[in-house]
């Protein structure tokens, strides 16, 4: 009977982190949409230039200088807030990295990426988005319960001999407890990303 029991337990268990994992894809299929949606505004900004440089010309013409100003104070905050960073070839690392750029500049958490994720790796998109989000995600709650003024996130990647490494580093707001070879999740019911994150890379 404690066998049995165990056993529910467990396909519960199971269950549930395969629930998690699909609301977590479907949760960034909608964050990369979005993505692309923003990255093709921001293309036609950049194709809708000559037509600005022309509507500049004219109220120049007309010596209206105050006019020309505020509509570059406009096109320049539009310009501005639609640069897309590429960090990486990888489509998928690439439109992480730009959406959590995003969330910890609105944050004012300073952050940083860099090295070499191919087009091509080993992982499904879904899975690699996934371990993406999940670190990511993690970084950006200890960086905003952490008292620190300059809070950091820095993300590096690097492939040698067809590995992929990755290292994430970020400020926290004290020790972090590791059990397992994992870190222990300070919410209630916690850990499903670091564990995710396990399963993926195994």
């Amino acid at each position: 009977m404690l066998w049995s029991f165990g056993s529910i337990i467990r396909e519960h268990e199971s269950h549930i982190e395969k629930e998690q994992t699909k609301l977590h894809e479907k949760l960034l299929y909608s964050q990369l949409t979005a993505y692309e949606e923003f990255v093709e505004v921001s293309k036609h900004y950049r194709h809708d230039l000559r037509h600005h440089n022309q509507i500049i010309s004219e109220y120049l013409k007309c010596r209206n200088v105050e006019g020309a100003q505020e509509y570059l104070h406009l096109c320049d905050t539009s310009l501005t807030e639609s640069i897309v960073r590429n960090y990486f070839k990888n489509h998928i690392g690439n439109a992480v990295l730009c959406l959590y750029a995003q969330k910890a500049q609105m944050e004012e958490i300073i952050f940083a990426a860099n090295g070499h994720v191919p087009e091509n790796i080993v992982m499904t998109p879904p899975e690699f988005g996934s371990i993406l989000c999940n670190i990511l995600e993690n970084a950006m709650e200890a960086c905003c319960k952490a008292k620190d003024n300059e809070c950091f996130i820095t993300f590096t990647a690097e492939t040698d001999d067809h590995i992929l490494k990755l290292e994430l580093k970020n400020t926290t707001g004290g020790k972090v407890e590791i059990k397992g070879n994992l870190p222990v999740s300070t919410k209630n019911n916690g850990g499903t990303g670091t564990k995710s994150v396990l399963r993926i890379v195994e």
